[in-house]
């Protein structure tokens, strides 16, 4: 009897949501596992989409940096400006209390003294030629006020704590720039017979010509220190007390120093303290992430999930790597293994002996010039046996030189692109290392000399399997306690062992060590709390020189409640269980089920990508249900969320980078392949060539050379399209469809083959097995994943359902958190289907499985094309029920055993949802509006950074007027339209500092383009409001829907956007377009979740908060 069960499908990205509903019939199947067990399974047998969708959304940073850092960034700027302009405040008050300058004179008059006038000599002027002279002549009280001024405005670098001054940050990083440039100057000045700073700079620097005085962009060799400074302030006030100069008192001086040079705002600890992340079992301040508690956690995560050989660690082996671990910085395997004297054949289960051949990423570039490739020595291609490596003296002989080939290559390539694309266009033209091997026919035994030491060594190199092995375990930390290293190393170098015996045995101490240094953020507070807590004064001093900033995830209470659990091989989840036996608040808490979804509360609280993400999703969940709950109540939701989601900074970049080579390699591998006579859109013909060029053109099962032309003319069985695709772990036993899953074989070898592992199939001939193993070794550019596979020499019923299991659901922190989410609060209560286990009501979906799932099913994805790829994948996720993957495998073993290619989709196999299944998805998508979130704050940057001068200016528009120049005004964040006396529309361009303004509204609008602002015509009662729009929002332009993508304020244009995100363009690369809308027919509508959209009627304009507060 077939059962009905409804799917929501969502495919979530880091700035869309593709959803769809499907009502999908099952019934059951008889699934025999490999061993021949039968078990009762359900497949899909019948449905149809409900519905389907897409929302899209702006995530909140740029290609850089997180707009969160940006704001951060100028927040911050804007905070220094105002105290810097304070401190000069305070330093002009001083000064006309002790008749530096005039009593009745303004701020901004007296900062004016620090201009030079027209017909002076502007280095006698200068504020350092002054303080190099106030060494030696008496100084008049504004030449005095002038130096003082100029040190107190520019009063150098300072650093808050000990800590912060000591430590040494990278040379690549700002910080390291800054200190290495604090450094050179000090350095300068010792090696000058200068008195002060201000002395060396005017020597030095001010007589030089196009010499700068203070750092710029990315330079900061002229930093100074800030003591520099006071230095200098105490020798000048000195020198010019013993000329006789009567203002430079000692009052003066203390109150110069304390209230303007050195003067620092107070640091609100308070404020900070409650900033700070809470532990979610116990509600209190996190421990410090550097501290003995966290630290010791960390170990004990890392030792409970060790494996050596497949076991855990005896007793005894766990106290020994637990010694290791607070005896050594970082903590290698190789350390383990030597202590623990583990013999070759045993590996452990948290390193990586994955070798990854650079040939893959690393590139060789020549560059074009006056239509002639220009060579250099780099060009000079070498290729060595590795065998010819002498390792005593590191050289090599037997030398192959394929520089010639490589040069008639390049000027061939060259040739082609300069016809087709133009010979201007081509600028330089440049092979992986693995396209170069395949084109100069370089045998795999061989090894490019440029990129030699970045070969990793295979096991036939090394004298021993041991020293095989210890050349990944030796990079790869086990693990590294930071923070214990730290207070050790500053504690023993600078009192000694002895002092550090006193505390070693003591968690209690160092903890409070990492404490203070986190928990307080100056030398004074935190030397208050090393007494308070009764910390060795010798101890405490040298502690102020260690830098800890960041917080754990857990308090120090629940710290305490799980280590012990912990200590005893307990992992984390179970330790918390037996914690919550003394202690209700380490409970899994129960949570009220919501039929209508509210905001989520949790550890991404703080990530706005995934917070903007979490919130659409939200949304559209509740939306789906309310309209389609009382008629298809949902039983269950299936989720694939992208890799990017909550990817930092770096990961996002890396992930880039690697699409981007893998698109780079494809490209190239195409142009080999049409070299070959082969066309690469042409069935598997790409993925054909990819495999043999990574399989040296052998057949890994026989050793037959396969010819890359279509015809080999002498060996038709050999020729590249006579061969047949085989899945290494057969598809049915894996359910793995990567590229590191297959090969290109003979087809006689995979009818033979069926449905077995290599090592099954030719094992039963020793000799043929010992001479397949050297042939996969000697396959050089074959990635060291698939070599394993090939290797593997047991696949059981045990290991395909974790396999499964593994591409079915998705690990990934961010992907947990939302279906736990959901999990824990969605009401599933209406659902007609009891049967299903609450647990398995969301279910998680890794990407391959929806791509193998699209491909056998006849979907092509076109992610390039439009957003409507995001519901595609959504129907393919609601589709993949765990029974049904389960019947592919079945399907496909059934191929195997009558010794059948599986190169193509599993047609014929009734092996689709349901008979018209991809005609219904087409139809589908074809119905489809996308929904897009309009960006309607009005927040935001109110002027840009960089002021202009008025003269040199060509001004358009609209600017923001500063000091004795100008601002651009940033971006529009709304425009208002009307409709004019005359039928058209006119548009009154908005900007964030109108919504912050004390002022209404403005009401000027644009009527011509690269008209000055001060020309703009204001509104009249004539002219009748229709709309704001904001980006994103959605139009009606001429007939045709639209969404906004920005609106120019120079000129009466709009730029649109299509409502699925196509190009205007066949090239795909155009996907905005500029329009007049003086005279359109311009319409706005409103668009909700589910992509319905409805005409706006008759809206009313809103106003800032000044008119609001008015009104």
């Amino acid at each position: 009897m077939a059962k009905n069960r409804v799917v929501l499908g969502l495919d979530i990205g880091i700035g869309s949501v593709g959803w769809a509903l499907v009502n999908l019939e099952e019934e059951e199947y008889d699934y025999q596992t490999y061993e021949g067990e039968h078990k009762k399974k359900l497949k899909i047998s019948g449905g149809e989409i409900i519905d389907s969708g897409v929302r899209t959304f702006q995530p909140p940073h740029n290609e850089q940096k997180s707009l969160a850092k940006i704001r951060g960034e100028k927040r911050r700027a804007r905070l220094t400006g105002r105290r810097k302009t304070k401190r000069m405040k305070r330093f002009v008050s001083l000064a006309k209390e002790f008749g530096l300058i005039e009593p009745n004179i303004r701020f901004k008059q007296a900062c004016r003294k620090m201009i030079p006038p027209a017909s002076t000599d502007k280095n006698k002027w200068s504020p350092w030629n002054i303080r190099k002279e106030a060494l030696s002549r008496k100084l008049t009280n504004e030449e005095f006020f002038r130096a003082l001024y100029h040190i107190a405005r520019h009063r150098g670098v300072s650093f808050l704590t000990k800590a912060e001054e000591s430590e040494k940050p990278s040379g690549s990083s700002e910080e390291g720039k800054v200190k290495k440039g604090l450094q050179n100057i000090r350095e300068q000045l010792k090696e000058s017979r200068c008195q002060t700073i201000g002395e060396m700079f005017a020597v030095n620097f001010l007589e030089g010509e196009n010499v700068r005085l203070r750092n710029s962009e990315n330079d900061y060799t002229k930093s100074i220190h800030r003591n520099l400074l006071k230095d200098e302030t105490i020798i000048i006030f000195k020198k010019q007390k013993a000329l006789g100069n009567e203002s430079a008192s000692d009052e003066l001086l203390r109150r110069y120093l304390d209230e303007v040079l050195l003067y620092e705002a107070g640091i609100q600890e308070d404020k900070l303290l409650k900033m700070m992340n809470r532990c979610k079992f116990t509600g209190e301040i996190c421990a410090p992430r550097e501290g003995y508690l966290n630290e010791r956690y960390v170990l004990l995560n890392r030792l409970n999930s060790l494996l050596i050989g497949g076991k855990p660690p005896t007793d005894e082996q766990r106290e020994s790597i637990k010694k290791l671990a607070y005896k050594n910085k970082k903590l290698k395997f190789s350390q383990i293994r030597n202590f623990l004297d583990i013999n070759e054949n045993i590996r452990f289960n948290l390193c990586s002996y994955q070798m990854e051949n650079p040939e893959y990423n690393q590139k060789l570039s020549c560059k074009v010039n006056e239509k002639e490739p220009l060579f250099e020595d780099k060009h000079q291609i070498k290729a060595a046996a590795i065998q010819s490596l002498d390792r005593e003296t590191g050289t090599l002989e037997h030398v192959e030189d394929y520089s010639q080939e490589y040069k008639e290559l390049i000027r061939k390539v060259y040739a082609r692109r300069a016809e087709k694309y133009g010979s201007s266009k081509v600028q330089k033209i440049d092979f992986y290392y693995y396209i170069l091997r395949a084109k100069l026919e370089i045998p795999s035994k061989y090894r490019f000399v440029q990129i030699l030491n970045k070969y990793p060594k295979g096991e036939e190199e090394f004298k021993s399997k041991l020293e095989y092995l210890k050349q990944f375990e030796s990079k790869q930390d086990f693990v590294e306690l930071k923070g214990y290293h730290k207070i050790k190393d500053c504690i023993t170098n600078t009192l000694g062992n002895d002092k550090w015996s006193e505390i070693a045995d003591s968690p209690e101490t160092i903890e409070a060590i990492s404490e203070a240094l986190v928990y307080h953020k100056t030398d004074e507070t935190r030397g208050n709390y090393f007494k308070e807590k009764g910390i060795d004064e010798e101890i405490a001093k040298a502690a102020l020189f260690i830098n800890m900033k960041e917080v754990a995830n857990f308090s120090k209470e629940a710290f305490q409640k799980l280590l012990p659990h912990m200590e005893e091989g307990k992992y984390f989840e179970d330790a918390r269980i037996a914690a919550a036996e003394n202690d209700p608040r380490f409970k899994d808490k129960e949570h009220e089920k919501q039929s209508i979804l509210q905001p989520y509360h949790g550890d991404f609280e703080n990530n706005p990508v995934v917070m903007r993400t979490f919130s659409q999703t939200r949304k559209l969940i509740n939306a789906v249900i309310r309209k389609y709950s009382s008629e298809y109540p949902i039983d269950q939701i299936n989720i694939e969320i992208a890799t990017e989601l909550a990817s930092s900074q770096k990961k996002l970049n890396d992930i880039y980078k690697k699409q981007t080579r893998y698109r780079d390699q494809k490209e190239q591998a195409k142009e080999l392949c049409r070299e070959f006579g082969l066309n690469p859109e042409e069935g598997q013909n790409l993925l054909r060539f990819r495999l043999a060029m990574q399989q040296k053109y052998r057949c890994p099962y026989t050793g037959q050379y396969i010819h890359a032309c279509p015809y080999s003319g002498e060996d038709i069985s050999g020729s590249l399209l006579d061969c047949e695709i085989d899945h290494i772990i057969p598809i049915s036993r894996s359910f793995d469809d990567s590229l590191n899953n297959k090969v290109l074989c003979t087809k006689k070898a995979n009818q033979e083959k069926k449905n077995m592992l290599p090592f099954e199939y030719l094992s039963k001939d020793p000799k043929k097995w010992e001479e397949f193993v050297v042939r996969v070794g000697h396959m050089g550019t074959m990635p060291s994943a698939k070599k394993r596979k090939l290797l593997t020499k047991k696949f059981d019923e045990e290991d395909k359902d974790r396999f499964i299991s593994r591409n079915l659901n998705d690990t990934r922190y961010a992907a947990k958190e939302i279906a736990g989410f959901l999990k824990k609060h969605l009401d599933f209560s209406k659902s007609q289907r009891e049967d299903i286990n609450e647990k398995s009501r969301v279910q998680l979906r890794s990407g391959r499985v929806t791509s193998f799932l699209r491909y056998h099913w006849g979907l092509k994805k076109h992610r390039e094309e439009n957003d409507l790829h995001h519901a595609l994948d959504a129907i393919v996720v609601a589709c993949s029920t765990q029974g049904h993957v389960y019947l592919a495998s079945m399907i496909a073993k059934d191929l195997e055993n009558k010794g059948k290619a599986i190169n193509g989709r599993l047609k014929n196999c009734n092996f689709e949802p349901w008979e018209s299944f991809r005609e219904d998805v087409l139809k589908k998508l074809d119905d489809i509006f996308v929904s897009r979130m309009p960006r309607r704050k009005v927040t935001g940057e109110a002027h840009s950074q960089n002021p202009k001068s008025w003269r040199k200016a060509n001004i358009k528009g609209r600017v923001q007027p500063f000091n004795k120049g100008f601002c651009g005004m940033g971006h529009i964040v709304r425009a208002d339209f009307y409709k004019g006396p005359d039928g058209k529309n006119y548009a009154v361009p908005l900007y964030a500092s109108d919504f912050a303004a004390k002022s209404p509204l403005p009401s000027k609008y644009l009527s011509k383009g690269d008209t000055p602002y001060e020309d703009w015509p204001e509104l009249t009662n004539e002219f009748e409001f229709k709309f704001s729009l904001f980006k994103d929002d959605l139009v009606k332009f001429q007939d045709q829907m639209y969404y906004i993508d920005y609106i120019r304020g120079g000129r009466p244009v709009i730029s649109l956007k299509k409502y699925d995100g196509s190009s205007f363009d066949e090239e795909g690369k155009s996907f905005t377009k500029e329009f007049s809308y003086k005279n359109a027919k311009l319409e706005k509508f409103e668009v909700d979740m589910m992509g319905k959209y409805y005409s706006v009627k008759k809206p009313e304009r809103e106003g800032n908060s000044y008119e609001k507060e008015w009104k």
